[in-house]
């Protein structure tokens, strides 16, 4: 069973998700709501992939944080954002993540990137 951290500071949302992944046969490890803190537990809760929002809590942001853990763990992340302006997704399209899905997050389509992303990755 794949293994989804989930790093997002709205805590309804991270529920809906949370709910949603593990229907889909998904483990999802205890929700994350900063990207200092998603950094210190990547390494103890070995996820396979990881959800990160772009506005989290702390000094720094999803794409940021997305970056100082590709740099140690080879682990597909998925970005998750509200803005949709040029600026953001140039930001999200060099940091290195698999993708990226605007909000409101359409779960079906969340479900289907996650698998597609780890199928390819065995």
């Amino acid at each position: 069973m794949s293994r989804i951290m989930i790093v997002e500071d709205e805590v309804i949302l991270t529920m809906a998700i949370q709910q949603t992944l593990e229907s889909a046969g998904f483990e999802v490890t205890l929700p994350v709501l900063s990207g200092e803190e998603a950094i210190s537990r990547v390494q103890s809760d070995k996820p396979d992939l990881i959800v990160m929002d772009v506005t989290l809590q702390g000094e720094l942001d999803g794409i940021e944080t997305t970056e100082l853990i590709l740099q140690k763990h080879d682990i597909p992340v998925i970005i998750t954002t509200a803005h949709s302006d040029p600026s953001m997704t140039d930001r999200i399209s060099k940091c290195g993540s698999r993708g990226f899905l605007l909000k409101p997050v359409n779960f079906k389509e969340m479900v289907g990137l996650i698998r597609d992303i780890l199928d390819n990755k065995e």
